[in-house]
């Protein structure tokens, strides 16, 4: 089949006028060369936009961890100085201290400017004996972290609700007894994680979306991240102090492939319309530039069918310039003077050859006579 279609194009092609193929070769050379930079310029662009929205995600993400870190660490600092103050020790050993002023404490006590945070006092049995109003927290005999908590150990969890805006992470601090150096409670904060989105994320006109996750990949708290789309992320791992850095969190920060391209496909159809246009001017100028070097070599073909048919000599052919065809018409003119100059003197022969034989036939018939 590949060698009836070349056979078929070979003939379609010597079949085809010269100012057609040169057009037709011109327009064929034009669409592939444009088309090789349409693609090149579009590989290049889509190669350093890409590269600069990697950057401006990476730039969003690392400033993401850090901002989760501080928000972290700054209620950590305030509840780890809680858990060593005279308050707090004198509120669990002490009932009336702890109605007379670490209940009050408590209840208005803020962790954190940003992030929703509740402090609960425990004994050593679990029970809950003053908090603050945020959210109540119950009995916690059997959470992990109280357990390392009793035993001396500062631990934090990550406790996920099915509502993920009521998850939070817990953060157990043992009370210690400066004088017996005995446990004689334990601290419990909770950061709720509802907010994290409203406080991490900027406005709602960005055009990122924001999540944190664990070390298994699971989503620590609410966050308005889109699994039906096609999404370049980049991440930072948020660095943190023990105990935090027990949770090994990681900022995530995405953004919608076709938005952060449309550059590109903007930049792709400019090129289309600009491929076509260029390619029906360069058609347009193939066919011009054809049929003008066509034209002299048509007249050439004209005298010569003229001859070949008429056998007629005088052949007139206007001067066609310098260039190779303006010389092969100078030599078809000086081959036909030399033809003519031959052909007259060849007539001029013949003539003669045939005048000396008409008076050489006369004399025999004379002499015949007589």
């Amino acid at each position: 089949s590949f060698n009836r279609g070349s056979k078929l194009f070979q003939k379609y092609w010597s079949n085809l006028a010269l100012s057609r193929k040169f057009a037709l070769g011109s327009v064929v050379l034009t669409a592939c060369l444009t088309v090789i930079a349409g693609v090149s310029v579009t590989l290049f662009v889509h190669n350093q936009i890409l590269r600069e929205v990697e950057q401006e995600l990476d730039r969003e993400a690392h400033a993401g961890a850090r901002r989760m870190a501080l928000y972290l660490e700054t209620v950590h600092y305030n509840l780890n100085n809680l858990a060593s103050s005279s308050l707090v020790l004198n509120g669990i050993v002490n009932p009336d201290e702890r109605s007379k002023n670490l209940v009050p404490f408590l209840q208005g006590l803020r962790a954190s400017d940003s992030l929703y945070t509740d402090v609960g006092l425990f004994d050593l049995k679990g029970h809950v004996i003053a908090q603050s109003n945020i959210d109540p927290q119950p009995d916690i005999p059997d959470e992990p972290d109280f357990r390392d908590a009793i035993s001396g150990d500062v631990r934090a969890v990550y406790e996920e609700a099915d509502d993920n805006w009521k998850s939070y992470i817990a953060i157990s601090y043992p009370v210690f007894d400066d004088a017996t150096q005995n446990i004689e409670g334990v601290l419990r904060g909770r950061i709720h994680l509802g907010n994290l989105s409203d406080v991490l994320g900027p406005n709602e006109e960005t055009p990122f979306f924001f999540k944190v996750s664990d070390t298994t990949g699971k989503i620590i708290g609410e966050w308005s991240w889109p699994t039906d789309m096609d999404l370049l992320i980049r991440s930072s791992a948020i660095d943190l102090k023990p105990p935090l850095n027990q949770l090994g969190l990681t900022f995530y920060v995405g953004r919608v492939a076709t938005d952060a391209l449309a550059p590109v496909q903007r930049l792709v159809a400019n090129i289309v319309v600009f491929a076509v246009v260029f390619i029906l001017i360069a058609a347009l100028l193939a066919i011009f530039v054809g049929r003008k070097l066509s034209s002299p070599l048509r007249m050439l073909e004209r005298a010569a069918s003229r001859i070949a048919t008429e056998g007629y000599f005088n052949v007139e052919l206007p001067d066609l310039g310098n260039d190779e065809v303006g010389r092969l018409s100078s030599s078809f003119r000086e081959m036909l003077g030399h033809i003519n100059v031959s052909y007259s003197v060849l007539e001029a022969r013949v003539t003669s050859r045939t005048k000396e034989l008409e008076e050489a036939r006369l004399r025999l018939r004379d002499s015949a006579n007589q």
